[in-house]
């Protein structure tokens, strides 16, 4: 009797995947980077599942974006092994000038297949920060409506020759006594929404604080630190994500796009801004701590606030100033990514106290 022979495994075929809003263009390739087949897929689960069934086992590459994360989990729960990464960087390999969807899932394919250095892989959130970003969003969506309704309030009083008292955004309802009788008919509507908005915004903060103290003990952990309230504690544990992924604590500045960029030449080394890479709401909220940190408000000490005053001089240049918010804002990443890493108490003043020790 002939013993069986054993079923000789089947190789990993490698997908591109060109994410669109209604359809998505694919493309399958071998180990030996052969084309084995181009498709179009709705994007719909009913038609991923139904196209992409056939290749349990394989691996895909999509870019980042809006369709990214739960695409993401259905292609894994269907079997595969599903990976997102960098947009900018797979738009490396469309120089060329010709540049189709098919083309472009060519490209992701042949990038996976190599594992070429320009694809570094996003790590998405999971479906509960996700609902916990969606928050935070609205939230930002309606600060940012109020705010243009207030500046809209205070140039149309301005234009007719009043000024308005200055307030905070919460308490702006109560400046509607001061609107020239002429213009109470066309400003007390907007008046009516500034208010129904900052309702709207106290029960998000709500919300989020409730996020805060149920269910990420480690985002509560950061609020020690002064200026970083409820809103930019969680906002900056959810855009981190796994902390330890960083080598080092610094790391996650860049990743956060508060390093400067680099464009040296020979003997050109210029100074430039930021690079505004990741994500923008976290780094909007750190800059905001990083105004309050050394503003006139705080009357904490701290080393942060030692280190933001020394750069800014003390004098009226504002362009030193912003560079010095920015460097605090750098530096508050890091110590925040640090706390996270390694679980310890905030200590404000900690390098000092080893100097002294020492």
């Amino acid at each position: 009797m002939k013993k069986p022979t054993k079923q000789a495994t089947r190789e990993v075929r490698y997908i591109g995947l060109d994410v669109g809003d209604r359809i998505s263009h694919f493309a399958v390739k071998d180990a030996q980077g052969r084309l084995l087949e181009i498709g179009r897929v709705k994007m719909t689960l009913e038609e991923l599942e139904k196209t992409f069934s056939l290749f349990k086992g394989d691996c895909l590459l999509m870019e980042v974006g809006t369709h990214s994360p739960w695409l993401q989990r259905a292609l894994r729960r269907i079997g595969i092994d599903a990976r997102v990464c960098n947009a900018r960087a797979a738009a490396e390999v469309n120089r060329n000038g010709h540049k189709t969807d098919a083309r472009d899932a060519e490209n992701l394919a042949e990038l996976l297949r190599t594992n070429s250095q320009f694809v570094r892989v996003v790590e998405h959130c999971t479906e509960d920060d996700q609902l916990m970003w969606a928050v935070i969003r609205a939230r930002d969506a309606l600060v940012r409506a109020r705010t243009m309704l207030v500046n809209l309030v205070r140039g149309t009083v301005k234009s007719n020759g009043k000024r308005l008292s200055r307030c905070t955004s919460e308490g702006f309802h109560q400046t509607l006594a001061e609107v020239p009788q002429q213009l109470k008919s066309a400003l007390s509507p907007i008046y009516k929404q500034i208010r129904e908005l900052t309702a709207s915004i106290r029960k998000y903060d709500k919300k989020i604080g409730s996020f805060v103290q149920n269910d990420r003990p480690e985002a509560q952990r950061l609020t020690q630190i002064t200026g970083v309230a409820d809103l930019t504690a969680l906002a900056c544990v959810l855009a981190l994500g796994n902390v330890n992924r960083f080598r080092r604590s610094r790391d996650a500045a860049a990743y956060l796009g508060l390093v400067p960029k680099k464009r040296q030449s020979g003997d050109r080394d210029p100074q430039l801004g930021i690079t505004k890479r990741g994500n923008s709401t976290v780094r909007r909220l750190l800059v905001c701590a990083a105004h309050y940190i050394i503003g006139p408000f705080n009357k904490t000490e701290s080393d942060l606030r030692t280190f933001g005053l020394k750069l800014a001089g003390g004098g009226n240049d504002k362009r030193r100033k912003k560079r010095a918010v920015v460097a605090v804002a750098r530096k508050l990443a890091v110590v925040m990514t640090a706390m996270l890493q390694t679980g310890l108490a905030y200590e404000p003043v900690r390098a000092r106290q080893e100097r002294i020790s020492a």
